[in-house]
């Protein structure tokens, strides 16, 4: 056997088929996935997209020297490598349409000078750039504060003994009274805890900032007719850590959880938790962000329950919307196409159009939004991008200081790794938004 030319053929079908799989990766990359599988896998592709530059020019130039002598072959691995390393650079060289974005916008609601009102031992604190590439492999936090685990519970529900904890991130320096961020978990109203799937980096992050973040539990729902599922997200919340709740908790449920029973609790034990009442910030992600945008009716004439439900001694001074779902009508009504996912977001409630509307943050949205920042990616085949650019639109209308800044060719949970490009764009302007809120004579 011609060892030296099987070695050859095989480095050369093998090189072929890693560009093969690229390819078939960058098409995802470029359309965000156009089936449930390319849907998630577009979560993490922008984020190992960006080292496509080292690993497909090494494949293409060995592909290229194997080549050499044939030169129809030849130049149809270089224009195919190139197609593919461009596919994958989509991502990185989108950096700047987010960047233009957000200076535009904060220029606008908080003026081009709204970093001059921030005090310059926080602004030291703050990321340099919005994006840095050394920062892919660790942005430099410094992140010094305390971290208290399962702490509370803030509520109990003895007759399904069940009960709602919360993570508690406060500065290392200073007696307080901080301000203080509430932080909700997203997974699908069905899954996911405070902790490890919350993002705890920008939790630490910002409290190395000078704030109190209370990462919340809330009552998920169970696919109560479907056992097989039931047994599926028991095992994703074990292998989580988190625990499994007893009962199924509707959207509604969870909304008051965490509008009116942690909002009570944060009162009650404000000076305890050294949390700043007259500053309270309200962050969330995919379900979580749906449920912080539940706070759009803290002050609600047309939807009194959420301001009965909120307790009015905590002062709202803005939220912060990571790809949020905003508007559930056009899901369920007029026609409802699945009812195993009605059942378990609304239990057994008619899903008439006045339910569906006063569970929408959309239409909880008047004169008294609090300012509010989004973020989402411009490929989120789970929640899609629409529904952040009517929620601006909405409160464009009520002239509600709003900002929205997309990230092209990224999908749903781009932050899960703030390292990324997407995720150190998001935390430049966070601090920032924060910060200007409380600062600048804009807020």
């Amino acid at each position: 056997m011609d060892w030296k030319k099987f070695f050859k053929y095989f480095i050369l079908i093998l090189g072929y088929s890693i560009l093969a799989l690229g390819f078939s990766f960058g098409i995802i990359i470029l359309t965000g996935g156009l089936s449930p599988i390319g849907v998630l896998i577009n979560i993490y592709l922008p984020i190992v997209a960006i080292f496509s530059f080292i690993i497909f020019p090494i494949i293409i130039i060995i592909l290229l020297t194997l080549n050499k002598k044939k030169k129809k072959y030849w130049i149809l691995t270089l224009i195919f490598g190139c197609l593919v390393i461009t596919l994958y650079i989509l991502p990185l060289g989108s950096i700047p349409y987010s960047v233009n974005q957000g200076e535009s916008q904060f220029s606008e609601a908080f003026g081009s000078d709204y970093m001059d009102y921030i005090p310059l031992d926080l602004k030291n604190k703050f990321l340099d750039v919005p994006y840095g590439f050394w920062n892919v492999f660790h942005i430099n936090q410094n992140s010094q504060c305390n971290i208290s685990k399962s702490c509370g519970p803030y509520l109990k529900i003895p007759i399904y003994n069940d009960s709602f904890y919360f993570d508690y991130y406060c500065p290392r320096s200073g007696s307080g009274p901080f301000p203080t961020i509430i932080n909700i978990h997203g997974g699908a109203f069905v899954a996911g805890g405070p902790g490890i799937t919350n993002v705890p980096e920008v939790s630490q992050y910002l409290a190395n900032q000078g704030y109190v973040v209370i990462d919340c539990s809330y009552g998920l729902g169970k696919f109560k007719k479907n056992i097989f599922i039931n047994l599926l997200l028991g095992s994703v919340q074990f292998a989580l850590g988190e625990g499994r709740l007893n009962k199924s908790y509707t959207i509604l449920e969870s909304t008051e959880q965490i509008l009116a029973n942690l909002t009570d609790f944060i009162v009650k034990n404000a000076s305890e938790l050294k949390i700043d009442t007259n500053n309270i910030f309200v962050l969330g992600r995919s379900a979580g962000a749906a449920l912080a945008g539940m706070f759009y009716g803290y002050n609600s004439t047309q939807y009194p329950i959420y301001k009965n439900w909120f307790n009015s001694t905590l002062k709202l001074k803005g939220l912060i919307l990571y790809y949020p779902p905003t508007n559930y009508t056009p899901l369920f009504y007029p026609e409802n196409t699945n009812p195993a996912l009605s059942d378990v977001f609304f239990g057994n409630e008619s899903l008439t159009p006045d339910l569906l509307n006063s569970l929408s943050p959309i239409n909880l949205v008047d004169q008294c939004a609090p300012p509010t920042l989004i973020f989402h990616g411009m490929n989120d085949g789970l929640v899609p991008h629409y529904e952040s650019v009517r929620l601006k639109n909405r409160l464009d209308e009520v002239n509600a200081t709003s900002i929205l800044i997309s990230f092209p060719f990224y999908g749903h949970m781009f932050d899960l790794d703030i390292n990324n490009p997407a995720g150190q764009i998001s935390l430049y302007y966070l601090e920032r938004f924060l910060a200007s809120i409380r600062y600048t004579s804009t807020s």
